[in-house]
């Protein structure tokens, strides 16, 4: 007796270990849900595309309560994902299609529907995609019934919205790749990925982006950076790029300092002689060029995004030779500052334009920068402009008041004596720190309270020395009295 109560007792835990094993489905069998790792799309989903032909069937046996069905010749199915593999749901009959075809990628085959009548069969598979965005198109061969209930693919891919935009727009410059794209489908934010390597392995640089554009700084000058960019509905995926790539460059003007201004500035002029247009002054052609036609004018250049420059250099002519006053006005964060004094150039009467002495301005990362022009006796024109960008792409861009002192080189002559740190903060929350004299604090100080009580110059020039390495003989820095916020003076 206790021999059959164990032999009893062997045969239910077989049983047992039996019925809790997890078996994978098999083409022909029950699939009345998505097994793990897997998920499933229904019929009706939007980025599934149906031709004509098809027409939907309700019962509550199919997945989600409908299924489409067709019995014409040529009817097509057509949808996109992203993955690595893929099943087909449908019903089964004996009055099914022998031979729907499907197309994935290019590739062909063919599958039957034909079996006992039944909900929810696996139908079609295909385990061995590779990861990546596939094509599959279902055509009908025949007059005989074929239906689709649902499609599933890996959790970790997608369907696609086969009509998004993939129109992505890259503009480089010094350090920085500017990238700006148009509406994917509803997409309301964006997931933006770089790799050093075409191909990837991508890491994310940037998420959650309600805007359409980016900029990527901090770059390497002559490296290429490859990207993928990620379109979401609120956290859904709904669409991956294709790979796109650029090299960030310094672009120069032969015999001008600095770099020409970044692709896609655009430069308004306050007067224009004929078909002598203001971009004519950043097409980087020194024999073109923008004439105002007037002595007095001005010149906006609106950049892209953001430039940080210490410098501006012109090429110039005018007829007769003239002394030209220019003054250079910068916009940072929607407010114009004035950022370089009054300076006068003399420009030549000549056959050829003159490449101009650079003009020092306030260092800082500006949105747009104003030349004003006084040719006086001649006509305001302008053959070329470049831009005093510092090749160091380490740090971040300096902001408006923010540079930072070389180390002195030997023999420089600075007055000897007691001295004291000068730090003015600007009205940008910026702030400049000066190594100066006790006396050269003392004339600074004479200044600020002369114009304080409404009298003396606005600006007021500070010499720098030779603490900040340049391609200058002297540098000096032009302050100007509204751009003020505080000023401390340490005594050492």
């Amino acid at each position: 007796m206790k021999r059959v109560l164990t032999l009893i007792l062997v045969s239910m835990i077989c049983l047992l270990c039996v019925g809790q094993h997890t078996y994978a489905a098999s083409i022909g069998g029950k699939l009345t849900s998505p097994e793990e790792g897997w998920k499933r799309y229904d019929d009706k989903d939007s980025k599934i595309s149906y031709t004509n032909g098809w027409y939907d069937n309700k019962a509550t046996s199919y997945s989600n309560g409908s299924i489409k069905l067709t019995s014409s010749v040529g009817e097509k199915v057509s949808f996109k994902f992203y993955g690595t593999k893929l099943r087909l749901i449908s019903d089964g009959n004996t009055d099914r299609t022998e031979n729907f075809e499907i197309q994935i990628d290019g590739a062909s085959e063919g599958f039957s529907l034909k079996r006992s009548a039944g909900y929810q069969y696996l139908v079609y598979e295909n385990l061995d995609l590779g990861n990546g965005l596939h094509t599959v198109e279902l055509t009908t061969t025949d007059t005989k019934i074929a239906s689709l209930d649902a499609v599933e693919i890996d959790e970790s891919g997608w369907l696609v919205v086969d009509e998004i935009s993939e129109k992505v727009n890259l503009s480089s410059y010094n350090g920085i790749i500017f990238i700006s794209w148009d509406d994917m489908g509803l997409a309301n934010n964006f997931t933006l990925k770089r790799s050093d390597t075409p191909g990837g392995p991508y890491s994310t640089i940037a998420s959650d982006l309600n805007s359409k554009s980016y900029v990527d700084r901090n770059l390497i000058n002559g490296k290429s950076y490859y990207y993928v960019l990620e379109a979401r509905v609120n956290s859904e995926l709904i669409h991956t790029t294709h790979e796109f790539s650029a090299t960030p460059e310094i672009p120069v003007i032969e015999g001008m300092e600095g770099a020409a201004p970044p692709e896609n500035t655009t430069a308004l002029a306050s007067s224009v002689y004929s078909d002598q247009l203001g971009q004519l002054a950043i097409d980087n052609d020194l024999e073109t060029k923008w004439n105002a036609r007037v002595a007095n004018a001005s010149l906006q250049l609106d950049f892209p995004y953001p430039i940080d420059i210490n410098f501006v250099q012109f090429a110039a002519q005018t007829t007769p030779e003239t002394q030209v006053d220019y003054q250079i006005f910068g916009l940072y964060n929607g407010e114009w500052l004035e950022i370089s004094p009054v300076t006068t150039r003399t420009v030549n009467l000549d056959t050829e334009m003159k490449v101009l002495e650079p003009i020092p301005v306030q260092q800082g990362k500006y949105e747009s920068i104003k030349i004003n022009i006084n040719a006086k006796s001649s006509w305001a024109s302008l053959h070329e402009i470049t831009l005093g960008v510092t090749d160091d792409t380490s740090t971040n861009p300096e902001e408006p008041g923010g540079e930072t002192p070389n180390p002195e080189k030997p023999g420089s002559e600075i007055p000897s004596g007691d001295r004291a740190i000068l730090l003015i903060t600007y009205t940008t929350g910026l702030i400049k720190e000066y190594d100066l004299s006790n006396d050269e604090v003392d004339r600074f100080i004479s200044w600020y309270d002369t114009r304080d009580s409404g009298t003396g110059p606005s600006k007021y020039a500070i010499d720098k020395h030779d603490n900040n390495i340049g391609p200058f003989k002297k540098r000096t820095d032009y302050v100007i009295f509204n751009n003020i916020l505080t000023f401390e003076v340490s005594e050492y």
